[in-house]
């Protein structure tokens, strides 16, 4: 073959594959502009949220569509109940990565009254933020998919959850049928199963507002928590070998305060440091003490009644059975270790007498926390 038909025929060889590729580029270009267009304006998708593009580092970025779809998540998934803010969003979908800064979950007012209205409201209210959360293996389909969570890690820093707890009259059916289902028959309406494999909370706080009580608020300070290997689904609703279905799980509390129902006494802790894992509870600096002195104590009777002042350096309690307190509230532990303590009784007898009560012995009144 000749040298000029030769480099003839290669540059036409050339030319077809400079077009075949060139398909094939285009071919790949459109499928990625269809795949864009499809995550974006469908699967993102919002009705009651436009994106905020401003934030966007170019026309590309998913980011404000996906906090307007997990708005819309949280606003469809609570009835309009509930508002989600998210103030920084990073997602790194190669490395199924989940970075969020400054979120929040608040109330919206007006749906409130309108569930209400129509007895639809739930007895716990719920406000929710925390300065930043990071979650390790997943991706955009986990962060929208409720049905089936499966999840490296999650880590959250500063995190503060308020609950305002009130039993509306009209809930008092769902309470009743609610009494006998685990914990898990009471969220499996939600989501049907839960994987994590460790989640990691520093300086938490969890307030507890009892609206039907006055004055009534329960606040644990400074809690952090560690928990390996979650799994929430229909096999471990019972097991007792897992503590909020976890196979190890540790809990620390500093400062732990709450104002009795019957407004007299303080209940604090120094400290509480929960092992999952071990079934205990170590429990430090523990007082039961009235609010003021004498005087101010009995200001608020109207009649005798014994005061007590109790305070314990350590408690602990071994063989909890967790099953049984998660899902029924009934709190069972084999062995009780109080390290000595203190127990002080004052009784003013120029108190008028009232009707014997049986219920201020000073293990009732325990009993009352």
């Amino acid at each position: 073959m000749e040298t000029g038909t030769y480099f003839c025929f290669m540059n036409m060889r050339l030319q077809g594959l400079g077009k075949k590729l060139i398909v094939v580029l285009s071919v790949f270009l459109l499928i990625i502009v269809a795949a864009y267009i499809y995550i974006r304006y469908h699967y993102l998708k919002a009705k009651s949220f436009k994106p905020d593009n401003t934030k966007a580092k170019n026309i590309t970025d998913l980011r404000p569509a996906i906090i307007a779809r997990l708005q819309q998540v949280v606003k469809d998934g609570s009835d309009c109940l509930y508002v989600l803010s998210i103030q920084k969003l990073n997602i790194d979908v190669l490395a199924s990565k989940f970075d969020a800064v400054n979120v929040s979950i608040t109330v919206d007012t007006a749906a409130m009254l309108r569930l209400d209205q129509l007895k639809k409201l739930p007895d716990d209210i719920f406000k929710i933020k925390f300065a930043s959360l990071h979650v390790d293996g997943i991706g955009i389909n986990d962060l929208i998919d409720q049905k089936h969570i499966v999840i490296d890690a999650i880590y959250c820093n500063s995190p503060l959850i308020e609950v305002y707890h009130k039993s509306q009259p009209y809930n008092e059916a769902v309470r009743k049928a609610s009494d006998t289902l685990s914990l898990y028959h009471r969220i499996k309406g939600q989501t049907k199963s839960i994987e994590i494999g460790k989640i990691n909370i520093g300086k938490g706080t969890f307030i507890n507002h009892n609206v039907g009580k006055k004055a009534n608020v329960t606040r644990f300070n400074v809690v952090s928590i560690i928990m390996k290997d979650l799994l929430i689904d229909s096999t471990t609703q019972y097991d007792n070998n897992r503590f909020l279905f976890t196979k190890y799980t540790a809990i620390e509390c500093n400062n732990y305060f709450f104002r009795t129902p019957d407004s007299l006494y303080f209940f604090k802790a120094g400290s509480i440091n929960v092992s999952g894992e071990q079934h205990k509870i170590v429990v430090t600096d523990v007082e039961l003490m009235p609010r003021g002195g004498k005087q101010q104590f009995e200001s608020k009777l109207s009649s005798r009644k014994v005061m007590l002042h109790l305070t314990f350096p350590k408690i602990t309690l071994d063989s909890i059975n967790w099953w049984s307190m998660i899902n029924h509230e009934r709190f069972i532990a084999k062995d009780a270790d109080i390290a000595s303590g203190s127990f002080d009784v004052y009784l003013d007898q120029s108190l008028p007498k009232g009707p014997f009560n049986v219920n201020n012995f000073p293990q009732q009144v325990l009993m009352a926390i």
